[in-house]
């Protein structure tokens, strides 16, 4: 999750950056790493982009807003990963479903979505395309005409 501002306007407070590991990382490419042991901040990740150096002697870093380089030069093994997708604003979403009663709405938004078969398990078979649809069961409902008598029209029911 993006918190700050050094790397705006690529990225903004809220973002949710999702981080996959690459077999090797170029200038250009926006990487998290951790900050190095022994340093202010150890183990807090820190995502900016490479703007010099290589995997031997390190890379160097920067955040698109800062105008200075990173004090740490973070060589492969110590990167987490580059920037695979960015999702804006889905980190600032979540943090509001700390309590209880978001988090009751979310899980129900969640079981109405499989309850109505929106979601297919990956295991489920693709649908036949060529069975055809079954026929919806018709069945009658009374309905007033505003006399004395009263009419009897079909009402498709849902096929189950």
């Amino acid at each position: 999750m993006v918190s700050g501002h050094s790397m705006e306007p690529t990225m903004h407070i809220g973002d949710l950056a999702v981080i996959r590991a690459e077999p090797d990382y170029h200038v250009g490419d926006i990487i998290a790493y951790r900050v190095p042991d022994g340093q202010v901040g150890a183990g807090v990740p820190v995502i900016h982009r490479i703007v010099g150096g290589d995997a031997r002697t390190g890379f160097i870093t920067r955040g698109d807003h800062n105008p200075y380089n990173d004090p740490w030069r973070p060589h492969p093994s110590q990167i987490i990963g580059a920037r695979w997708a960015l999702l804006p604003r889905v980190a600032t979403v979540f943090s509001h479903m700390r309590g209880p009663l978001p988090l009751a709405a979310f899980a129900a938004l969640l079981t109405m979505i499989a309850a109505t078969g929106l979601l297919k398990h990956h295991d489920d078979p693709p649908d036949d395309p060529s069975e055809p649809e079954p026929e919806p069961e018709h069945v009658t409902a009374p309905v007033s005409l505003g006399t004395d008598e009263d009419a009897r029209v079909p009402i498709a029911a849902a096929s189950h």
